[in-house]
């Protein structure tokens, strides 16, 4: 499936991706750019034709908070990249711009866990992905529980075509364990 771009985000027809490349309004490829405990930059490629790439799978994550800052179940909450692209580490589908995890923050500033996992809910239902994951924890000093949503999505070739299909792998942990393979669940306390 072939995903159709705007062409005023298009990576493909940029000289060079930078941090303050536009992937969507108000999305600089900087959006995506670490946590705030592990900052990066793309001094750690100077391909651009790498650069491109990941340019071209985090285009798909950009455009997700256009669809959520407009859907009305979500209209009191907030999405928030906790962790992206991070030059150092092991994990080559972050690097790749492929796997971006999420919180959904309420209006007082607070993780909202049902509103996270009416989230990964509807992703489940209308997005391609290779795979979802629905992740708490009582890890918080205080025991409250902690929900974010870990999305990795297809590989993309330079035409915005998948390299393979979407593999629709869904799991739910809680503390570090699996709780749930092939659906969501949501864990309340």
């Amino acid at each position: 499936m072939k995903i159709i771009i705007d062409p005023l985000y298009n990576p493909n027809s940029q000289v060079d991706i930078t941090s303050t490349t536009k992937l969507a309004m108000g999305m600089p490829v900087a959006s995506f750019l670490g946590s705030a405990g592990n900052r990066s930059n793309f001094d750690y490629t100077g391909d651009v034709n790498q650069r491109k790439a990941i340019a071209r799978q985090l285009y798909l994550h950009a455009n997700l908070f256009g669809a959520f800052n407009t859907h009305p179940a979500f209209r009191d909450t907030r999405l928030v990249i906790v962790e992206a692209i991070a030059a150092e580490g092991n994990d080559e589908l972050k690097k790749s711009g492929q796997k971006v995890t999420y919180n959904l923050i309420d209006n007082k500033g607070v993780i909202d866990g049902t509103k996270t996992f009416d989230l990964a809910v509807f992703w489940k239902d209308h997005l391609d992905y290779d795979e979802l994951v629905l992740w708490y924890d009582t890890f918080n000093p205080d025991g409250s529980i902690y929900a974010q949503i870990i999305l990795t999505l297809p590989e993309l070739q330079e035409n915005f075509d998948y390299v393979k299909l979407p593999k629709f792998k869904l799991a739910t942990w809680y503390n570090g364990n699996v709780t749930s393979v092939d659906e969501l669940v949501e864990i309340l306390a």
